[in-house]
């Protein structure tokens, strides 16, 4: 396996020959005999003690980009490492190093056949397995000629890439991004992905290639993702992802910018979708000279992802050499994989490599990374399965002059030596897919083998071509070979046999197979070809396709010095139907192939399906999620079914998911909100089953907890006015008459501010007025307030910040005259409580207020002398408007508690959320959120404690009796529930 270095070559060493420039690339070191170099990688060995340490980090910049259909295409500009020349400016990648290869010695002897290679396209003996028809639907991808009107330059290789969706299909190659139409009409203009970033960014500014674009079936969202080296060949270098807010493409999306841990070069990554997190593999380069290093595996936090949480992390292992060239598995279907699977990654050995890591044994290797991002230390990656495969030769010639073309055209071609492909035959091809067949898991993959029959030299006796696999396994089981085979028709003839490399393979959801790649010989143009089988005719033993079907052919060869081909293409499966496959892979044409030093290559895209394959049962989960204070749409909140997470709301709080039809449990949450689960959910073929619901803040939303007292009006009592809040203190000079506003911030988490109102002089009336703004209301603040001696008006009002939740809360006792309502009472629009008179002992009040603008508070009289306070509690259920409280004292009285909260307590029944607007009747009656309502009603009991139960079990508008004891009498009080919010 030879480990490519696939880098921007930013700062060429430039070469004129001919008036043409070219790239002087760095030629890898190679051994004698057509040796590889021994510089790079062996296969085997153990880890290194980093390997065993998981890293986690943030973005090192989030951001929010404009809609994509909004951007204007960028005028063609100048880059760092671009070379000029006019028509023939020219931006190439890089030369890899090269892995130590035993080249004397392959699987079954120096000489051997590939044991599962299959040879002829003749057909199957079945007649029925020949299914694999012409294409549906071809048409144009991007080209080079895009890069060089975008940019000023081309690029070589492309690095094809794109997936499907329900409405669209996305490109994205070296250095451009399309969105098209699914009949291929070109939705954007090809694009930069750096338009997605912001401009004083390393991801916003630069475009370094290494493309990825993935549909996430879970959640219908799309990831686009590149790598950005700004100042290469130095560090920091970046991984730049961004994930739609929307199942749109053209829309907006939430940018992340990562940083590479270690300073290493995140070289060739390849990104896979799993319920957990969106995982990433890449190839390590470090140090002065950015020699090999190994592999880097990443899980990116895909729930806070897909909600556009700034705080988004990966946790990271480095593996040292030998490993690199792995995949991680990238998920298709409406199956997931069980609840809490690990993500899967496969890389392959071989006993060519030195050391021979297995004796003689070719093998794909299994690994398993189990992240943790609530405590990242405990994540994990291992090594858990060693699957013997078919023995097959990963050789192939020096350098990357693997794949023959035809001489043909003219101005004449180059150089025999520079007139060859690159095989890129030492890693497994993108995608590493996954399909959850119901009974059984399966994971496919492809690579590309040597299968000449003979220890390949030169390009005349090697022949690539496409070896694929299926693995299986129904849990708890390991992972087998269900199918494999290599497909080489023509095989084994290397001087003048067509190559097929540079695959991509993926299975529809019948477990019917197909795969793409290139093909280019002596006598053949480079084109883009594909095949497959059916399901019924997968063979751990060897498998035969059927008869390859062009896509299109190429009319033109590439005659760049560079080589480069590749350096992967992407089959994907049309999630709407899971039946079409869609092909994207780079040819040229004799138009494209004209000049020596242009690599002017094209990319097509196209659509099959299996004729026998139909499309699953499916329904639609449709989720509607608000707050339940503010009935606003609750944006990010994650949809868990089965244990799986799925999606997060969008900004208009609504996620919609197709499931196959069955019976599901659906959890809804979200930061800062009570988790609701809803069983038994039933989804049915052909319909759409709806769940509206709200969520209720928790704790950690705005909850502060204010206590007024009016309790300490005996002789000596405290003179002024002052605020105690953790570091921050306000004192107030004492005030004896007129009006004095005292306003002050608490901020941090303070458990107890005391607030010292001044005394006023008797017969002044005018009020003090203190506001508290709570900075920091992750925790309840408690607020004091004493009084010096006889006053006659203050005012508290209390808010949260700039949060959501700013409930005003203002106290007055300013009623002190003969006459005065004796009552308490609460008015707030529809909601009206009614408590009977108290003229000594304690009584409590509560109720809840639902939109209100505002409510008065009569406080009934005490007999003078005594000093037990009343409470009255006050739940603001919607705090989306301020909602004022007027407290009246009907005469002299020695004790009140005022407590605002930002917290509902009759706002969950059974999974249901619901505001009630009650009169209750009678004293000391507390609604407590212990139960659902009953269908037409239920009862309230008071209990001792002065507190009245909720029972029952529907949602339904009815009346509630209660029966309320207090201050030594009796009375029944009735609680009308007026409007149910579902």
């Amino acid at each position: 396996m030879r480990n490519r270095s696939r880098l921007l070559a930013i700062g060429l060493v430039l070469l004129t020959v001919g008036g043409m420039l070219f790239a002087l690339l760095p030629r890898p070191v190679t051994a004698s005999a057509g040796g590889k170099d021994k510089t790079a990688r062996a296969q085997g060995g153990g880890k290194s003690q980093e390997s065993l340490r998981p890293i986690s980090s943030k973005p090192v910049h989030f951001s929010v980009s404009p809609a994509l259909r909004d951007i204007q295409p960028s005028a063609r500009l100048g880059d760092s490492g671009e070379t000029k020349d006019g028509s023939k400016d020219k931006r190439v990648k890089r030369s890899p190093l090269n892995p130590p290869l035993n080249k004397g010695k392959a699987s079954g002897g120096a000489n051997s056949i590939d044991p599962v290679v299959q040879r002829s396209t003749a057909k199957s003996l079945r007649e029925e397995e020949l299914n694999v028809p012409a294409p549906s639907l071809t048409f144009e991808g991007i080209s080079n000629n895009d890069n060089a009107a975008a940019f000023g330059f081309t690029v070589s290789p492309p690095d094809t890439d794109g997936d499907v969706g329900p409405n669209h299909y996305v490109q994205s190659v070296n250095l451009l991004s399309q969105v098209f139409s699914k009949t291929g009409t070109p939705l954007t203009v090809p694009f930069k992905l750096s338009a997605l970033f912001p401009s004083n960014t390393a991801c916003g500014q630069t475009d370094d290639g290494d493309p990825i674009v993935l549909y996430d079936p879970l959640a219908d969202r799309w990831l686009l993702s590149q790598f950005s080296l700004p100042s290469f060949p130095n560090p920091p270098f970046f991984q730049c992802i961004a994930i739609s807010q929307t199942p749109d493409p053209t829309g907006a999306y939430f940018a992340y910018q990562f940083e590479s841990p270690a300073g290493r070069l995140n070289d060739y990554p390849k990104l896979g979708v799993w319920p957990d997190a969106y995982y990433m593999t890449d190839n390590e380069f470090g140090g002065p000279n950015l020699d090999f290093v190994g592999a880097g595996v990443f899980a990116f936090d895909r729930a806070k992802m897909l909600a556009g949480d700034p705080t988004a992390s990966f946790i990271y292992f480095h593996q040292d050499p030998p490993r690199g060239g792995q995949l991680p598995a990238d998920l298709d279907g409406l199956n997931p994989p069980p609840a809490g699977a690990p993500g899967l990654f496969f890389e392959f050995v071989a006993d060519e490599f030195t050391p021979d890591p297995l004796g003689g044994v070719d093998a794909v290797l299994v690994f398993e990374f189990n992240p943790d991002f609530d405590a990242p230390a405990n994540s994990t990656f291992t090594l858990n399965q060693t699957i013997p495969v078919a023995a097959f030769d990963p050789r192939d010639p020096n350098s990357r002059r693997d794949i023959e073309q035809p001489s043909a055209g003219t101005p004449a071609p180059p150089p025999a030596p520079t007139f060859f492909l690159d095989s890129i035959q030492d890693r497994l091809m993108f995608r590493l897919a996954y399909r959850n067949l119901g009974g059984r898991e399966a994971l496919v993959v492809n690579h590309t083998v040597n299968v000449s029959g003979v220890t390949p030299s030169s390009p005349a006796n090697h022949q690539a071509g496409v070896r694929y696999y299926e693995f299986s396994r129904s849990l708890p089981s390991g992972f087998a070979v269900f199918d494999q085979g290599t497909f080489a028709p023509g095989a084994p003839n290397g001087s003048s046999g067509d190559n097929r490399w540079m695959g991509s393979v993926a299975q529809d959801n019948q477990g019917n197979l197909a795969v793409g790649y290139s093909v280019s010989g002596v006598n053949t143009f480079p084109s883009i070809r594909y095949t497959g089988r059916l399901a019924s005719a997968a063979n751990p033993g060897g498998s035969t396709l059927d008869p390859e079907t062009t896509l299109i052919a190429g009319t033109g060869v590439q005659r760049s010095t560079g080589n480069r081909w590749g350096d992967y293409s992407a089959m994907a499966v049309d999630p709407l139907n899971d039946c079409d496959f869609w092909y994207t892979q780079e040819y040229y044409t004799a138009a494209g192939q004209a000049g020596a030093t242009t690599q002017r290559w094209q990319t097509r895209i196209g659509k099959f399906a299996f004729p026998s394959c139909t499309a699953p049962p499916q329904g639609t989960l449709q989720v509607n999620v608000t707050n339940c204070e503010t009935g606003l749409p609750a944006k990010g909140a994650a949809i868990t079914i089965n244990g799986n997470l799925y999606d997060t709301t969008e900004a208009k709080g609504q996620s919609v998911t197709q499931l196959p039809p069955g019976t599901y449990t659906v959890t809804i949450s979200g930061p800062n909100f009570f988790p609701v689960t809803f069983n038994n959910v039933v989804i049915t073929n052909g319909s759409t089953t709806i769940i509206n619901q709200c969520l209720t803040p928790t704790s950690q939303g705005c909850t502060p907890t204010t206590t007024v007292t009016e309790g300490d009006l005996f002789p000596g009592g405290i003179p002024s006015f002052g605020v105690s809040s953790g570091p921050n203190s306000v004192t107030v000079d004492h005030v004896n008459a007129g009006t004095g506003l005292q306003s002050f911030t608490v901020v941090g988490t303070p458990t107890n501010a005391t607030v010292t109102i001044p005394a006023f002089t008797p017969g002044t009336f005018n009020p003090v007025t203190a506001t508290f703004t709570v900075i920091n209301p992750s925790q309840p603040v408690d607020f004091t307030l004493r009084a010096a001696s006889t006053y006659h008006g203050i005012f508290i009002r209390v808010r949260c910040g700039d949060q959501a939740c700013t409930p005003t809360a203002t106290v007055t006792e300013g009623d002190l005259f003969p006459g005065g309502i004796p009552s308490f009472g609460v008015t707030s629009g529809p909601t009206s409580v009614t408590v009977d008179h108290v003229n000594a002992g304690t009584g409590l009040q509560s109720f809840t207020v639902v939109n209100a603008s505002n409510v008065i508070v009569n406080i009934p009289a005490f007999t003078p002398g005594t000093f037990d306070p009343v409470t009255a509690t006050f739940t603001v259920i919607n705090p989306s408007l301020p909602v004022d409280f007027t407290l009246r004292a009907a005469s002299t009285y020695h004790g009140i508690f005022i407590r605002v909260r930002c917290s509902s307590a009759l706002n969950t029944f059974s999974g249901r959320a619901i505001a009630v607007n009650a009169t209750i009747a009678g004293i000391n009656a507390t609604l407590v959120d212990t139960g659902p309502l009953p269908a037409g009603g239920g009862s309230i009991t008071a209990t001792p404690l002065l507190s009245a139960n909720v029972l029952g079990g529907a949602l339904t508008t009815g009346l509630l009796n209660a029966t309320t004891l207090g201050a030594g009498d009796q009375s029944r009080s009735q609680a009308q529930v007026e409007n149910l919010f579902l």
